[in-house]
């Protein structure tokens, strides 16, 4: 991808090899992990990504300078990723993503810990969920509802902590 400066190989799970500039370790909290136990020479597996989805979180990187972008305002006011994303380079990146693309961006983005990708992503399949009606989501992604109402209600009763929880702890740490 780009090539100033020194570099370090990533080698994705179809065992294609892809040398990034070192500074990506300012955007992956897991590269930078990685550098500090080890040479920048010695090539990095991130064998959970295929090499497409590891080029658009470079393609992300790179475009931000190595550098993490605003966060997207909470709560969500709307489903206009405008109103959430202040970077149209941003919003125009994950529109142009089809919903598998963007799911699989989200894994890697989470794996590699790429939070402010993570939280763009987040926000924009958040945004497609924002006024819609929970069968019609259901429709949407194929969800099949596996509880009864009864059984909904007891699950409820018994972890109540999970009607609780903030919703951002499940997805950052």
């Amino acid at each position: 991808m780009s090539s100033d400066g020194p570099q370090i190989t990533l080698v994705a799970k179809d065992s294609v090899k892809v040398k990034v500039s070192v500074e990506f370790r300012n955007i992956s909290h897991l590269i930078k992990s990685i550098l500090e136990d080890s040479s920048p020479n010695e090539e990095i597996s991130v064998e959970f990504i295929q090499e497409p989805v590891l080029a658009k979180i470079i393609e992300f990187a790179e475009h931000h300078h190595y550098r993490p972008p605003a966060s997207p305002k909470c709560p969500l006011t709307s489903n206009i990723l405008s109103d959430a994303l202040s970077d149209d380079w941003d919003i125009n990146f994950v529109k142009n993503l089809t919903r598998e693309q963007l799911i699989d961006l989200i894994q890697a983005a989470r794996y590699l810990d790429v939070k402010s990708l993570l939280d763009i992503c987040i926000a924009t399949l958040a945004a497609s969920f924002k006024g819609k009606e929970i069968d019609d989501i259901n429709r949407e992604f194929n969800i099949i509802e596996d509880f009864t109402f009864e059984e909904e209600e007891k699950l409820k009763n018994d972890f109540p902590w999970v009607m609780d929880m903030d919703v951002k702890s499940i997805f950052h740490k």
